[in-house]
């Protein structure tokens, strides 16, 4: 279990080929499939445990701010993330903006294999924590 505080993971997006940053409809906005970019983009160049610093630091910021470039480098710096020599920025895009076309292409990936799967959601049984929902 790689996040057992984890009590639900939903999947809130759908490939939409005419989407023009992201190429995928996002529930909650473009903002929050550059979020996921940045995740994404986090989870293949960092180490598994400044992904999750990574990622609890976007979160820590609010909804709202998950997906701006501001974040993403002030999480990164935070997660001792190196975004421009470490592979993240890159991916990213150095500019923080979420749309480089790795990232973007990663994003494209994870969705068709969550369609693919027919992955609504996924239930964890860890009791000892609060539940929530993570967006992915």
């Amino acid at each position: 279990m790689l996040f057992p505080q984890t009590k639900s993971i939903l999947a809130l997006h759908s490939a939409n080929a005419s989407e023009p940053d992201f190429g995928v409809t996002c529930k909650h906005g473009p903002a929050e499939c550059a979020g996921n970019v940045h995740e994404l983009c986090a989870m293949k160049y960092a180490s598994p445990s400044a992904f999750w610093e990574f990622v609890q630091c976007q979160n820590y910021q609010g909804i709202d701010k998950v997906g701006q470039p501001e974040t993403a480098l002030k999480c990164a710096s935070t997660a001792q993330i190196d975004w421009v020599n470490s592979g993240v920025g890159d991916c990213a895009g150095l500019d923080g903006s979420g749309k480089a076309a790795e990232g973007v292409l990663l994003l494209q990936n994870s969705v068709n294999v969550t369609e693919e799967l027919g992955i609504e959601y996924v239930t964890e049984t860890d009791p000892t924590h609060s539940p929530f929902d993570k967006c992915i």
